[in-house]
């Protein structure tokens, strides 16, 4: 069998269907056809019917992107008040001549209010935390759940942008019941997370608010090549853990896990802190390596024409059909299922 690095794998980890389905609600809801738009984005047809199922963070990514240049509409045509492409920076360019995070969160809270029928927040400090709550408008209720993922989820990647540090989120609350892809919060929000509250809202340390704005023009030029669909990804941290652990395991030529003492002092830490690290974000090394399998055969059935007898091989199993049982248990179809031509 010939050599085949996986350099071209995302870092990011893949997303669940619900984000796709999500994302091209607007389109929907204007009465468009989501098949071409699916089809640039290289994602199969058939799995939108799979509620387990998920894509890459490239093919949602370029699918965000693509509505959005289809809708003209960096809200994905989730409410009726667009925002016209551009919103987002003309918002940024203001943030990033303030003095501090607060100063920053109050200029953007402003700027969207201004914008009638626009999702709207209000930032309240009480005590020694800092709250961001979100409302919206009333004609959003069918898609108001994705609405605040997406929302929130850009908010935190901008305001770390913004002080050029991880903003740690103490506490993250959600009007809606528990939705049943609830185990992406922690990866999204954090490990506190309550859901049926009053209002959707953000919890942070109020001593970020008084941290200098690190950014300029120059860096927003920059941060933009990724907006607004690079925005609805979790933000990737360099203190990380789960971050240090992916790009230590993805990048090679056929997945064969170290166990945890070596991956351990390949780190320059011990068993047991690694795991307690691993803890506090949520997640396991098995739940990594899991992750890791997982978004390797997704990008290879997705992108390359590789037998799926080769892909089970590269993964490190010996027997392909336990490949088929793994992936079906991860994505609710079989390889040969997720490969279908998207049309």
């Amino acid at each position: 069998m010939s050599k085949r690095v996986f350099v071209s794998v995302d870092q990011q980890p893949s997303a669940p269907i619900h984000f796709v389905l999500a994302a091209l609600s607007g389109v929907v809801k204007a009465g468009g056809d989501i098949r071409p738009l699916l089809a640039e984005a290289n994602i199969p047809l058939n799995l939108i019917n799979e509620p387990k199922t998920r894509v890459s963070s490239r093919q949602f990514s370029l699918l965000v992107h693509k509505v959005t240049e289809q809708l003209e509409d960096e809200f994905l045509g989730l409410v009726d008040k667009k925002a016209p492409l551009g919103t987002f920076e003309l918002m940024a360019f203001g943030a990033i001549h303030c003095g501090n995070l607060q100063e920053a969160i109050d200029r953007a809270c402003r700027f969207y209010t201004l914008m009638i029928g626009a999702p709207n927040f209000e930032l309240n400090i009480n005590n020694d935390k800092a709250r961001l709550a979100l409302e919206l408008p009333a004609d959003s209720r069918q898609t108001q759940q994705f609405i605040v993922e997406a929302v929130f989820t850009a908010v935190h990647r901008f305001i770390c942008w913004l002080v050029d540090r991880k903003v740690e989120i103490h506490e993250a609350g959600f009007h809606y019941p528990a939705p049943m892809h609830e185990q992406e919060y922690p990866l999204l929000f954090g490990k506190d997370i309550k859901f049926s509250c009053s209002q959707s809202y953000l919890s942070f340390n109020k001593e970020y608010l008084s941290m200098p704005i690190m950014q300029n023009q120059q860096s927003l030029i920059e941060f933009m090549r990724y907006a607004p669909y690079g925005f609805l990804l979790p933000p990737q941290f360099a203190d990380s853990v789960t971050r240090r652990i992916r790009h230590e395991l993805i990048n090679v030529e056929r997945v064969t896990f170290p166990t945890l003492d070596v991956l351990s002092e390949s780190l320059h830490t011990t068993p047991s802190t690694l795991s307690r690290r691993l803890r506090e974000e949520n997640t396991s090394y098995q739940q990594i390596k899991d992750a890791i399998r997982r978004d390797i055969a997704i990008h290879h059935l997705t992108t390359s024409t590789i037998p799926i007898s080769e892909i089970s091989e590269l993964l490190g199993y010996q027997d392909v059909s336990i490949f088929h049982r793994a992936f079906k248990k991860w994505s609710g179809v079989t390889p040969g299922a997720y490969r279908l031509s998207p049309s």
